[in-house]
């Protein structure tokens, strides 16, 4: 695989001895004010998956505004949750020690752009930390991705989770509404117990291992557009189950697969075809790993949906190494 030259920015979360910083973060807050002169200026939120910071925006003081774009106004493009490129002077505050910063220049860029601009950087640096409510777990997922041996599935990761519309729903929607990890951060943290699960089973090779622990993170990935933050299900989630979205959201990501690692494509196509009753496959899917996939599914959901009144789990459908895996991981 070729290697690409990864493009360094400031890390948000360390800011220390910067007097300056120029990059690309998610924009994930915004927030308007009136000067004496009733004119408006914005505070922006900008967040990586290191940090956040809070920038000024006065737009009658940049250079980057278009010719179309009124000082007025916000430059065309702005969203929460999307990508934006900006150059901020930074300042400590004396008392508290944080940051904060005024733009100097600062681009929205649209989603369509953002690819090619998300291949030179570091894998997930651009989740938003500001809206993760376990920042700890999202240090975990930065390091597991980051450690996968194959680069393509670390690509392939980074293409489904920096996605604007999947950014921050994936580390902040809960698992479900009542049923395991009904709690706001729960999906993610979810979706680790799984990856953890699938890392120390015996039984599969290390490329089978990497598919097992990509396909655990993402298979309920669907519930980032199917349940808000509280819990509750949007409109999208009640047409269309989240299965389906889950498919939806990393079918870009399969197509761009198909072209350098088919043999993994089809793979985790064929894992989510098979996580839930009623597919084709469902009974006797084609791939072992399906059936651990499932098990680390049901494990992680179980015991934290009935830590206080344990169920037994029946593990007859995977080889005998890995029941003994799992039984030392789950008791």
């Amino acid at each position: 695989m070729t290697q690409i030259m990864k493009t360094p920015q400031a890390e948000l979360g360390k800011l220390y001895g910067l007097r300056r910083i120029k990059g690309y973060y998610r924009l994930t807050g915004l927030l308007a004010h009136l000067d004496q002169y009733g004119q408006p200026w914005w505070q922006m939120r900008l967040s990586d998956c290191t940090g956040t910071l809070v920038v000024d925006y006065r737009p009658s003081q940049l250079d980057s505004l278009a010719a179309n774009d009124p000082q007025s106004a916000l430059p065309w493009g702005i969203r929460h949750g999307g990508l934006v490129q900006v150059e901020a002077k930074l300042t400590q505050q004396e008392t508290t020690g944080f940051f904060t910063g005024k733009l100097v220049w600062l681009q929205p860029v649209l989603e369509v752009h953002s690819l090619p601009i998300l291949a030179k950087m570091p894998v997930l640096s651009t989740l938003p930390r500001s809206h993760c409510p376990r920042p700890e777990l999202l240090d975990q997922l930065v390091m597991r991705v980051r450690d996968l041996k194959c680069e393509w599935l670390q690509r392939f990761v980074s293409r489904v989770l920096e996605q604007s519309q999947v950014a921050v729903g994936f580390i902040s929607v809960p698992a479900s509404y009542r049923y395991h990890h009904a709690y706001a951060g729960g999906l993610l943290a979810h979706s680790l117990e799984i990856m953890s699960t699938l890392a120390v089973l015996p039984s599969l090779c290390d490329s089978e291992r990497e598919v097992a622990m990509v396909a655990g993170l993402l298979h309920d990935l669907g519930k980032a557009w199917a349940l808000t933050a509280e819990g509750e299900t949007t409109e999208l989630g009640y047409m269309v189950a989240h299965e389906h979205l889950t498919l939806e959201l990393c079918g870009p990501a399969l197509v761009w697969l198909d072209q350098r690692a088919p043999e993994l494509a089809l793979m985790l196509r064929h894992i989510w075809s098979n996580m839930t009753s009623g597919t084709r496959f469902n009974h006797q899917p084609v791939l072992p790993i399906v059936h651990a996939v499932r098990m680390a599914d049901q494990l992680s959901a179980n015991q934290d949906n009935n830590r206080h009144w344990p169920k037994p789990i029946h593990l007859s459908t995977i080889v005998v190494s890995d029941q003994t895996a799992l039984r030392s991981l789950h008791g």
